[in-house]
């Protein structure tokens, strides 16, 4: 649950070794659904260095609803990702 989800967190905080970067072109789930064209963001689950994690996310395209799978196509900041339906970057 929500306890076990934030326990992982704060382990990614602590695990200087992590780099975001290296989850670009990982299969996401969409959490909480991302608004179109990067106007706000929603969330995402993945699986990546065998921890479940949790990132913000934004879309440069269409809205993606909650439940969607998703790929990540680059990163925003450290706790933000941009992710997309398919796993190339739309045309911009």
């Amino acid at each position: 649950g929500v306890a076990w989800t934030m326990r992982s967190l704060r382990r990614l905080e602590q695990d200087k070794s992590f780099n975001v970067h290296s989850v670009i072109g990982l299969q996401a789930t969409v959490s909480l659904g991302i608004p179109a064209g990067a106007a706000g963001t929603g969330k995402v689950h993945l699986v990546a260095h065998d921890r479940f994690q949790e990132f913000d996310a934004v879309t440069r395209g269409d809205a993606i609803a909650s439940g969607t799978v998703v790929y990540v196509v680059d990163v925003q900041s450290s706790d933000t990702l941009v992710v997309s339906r398919t796993a190339s970057l739309p045309e911009e």
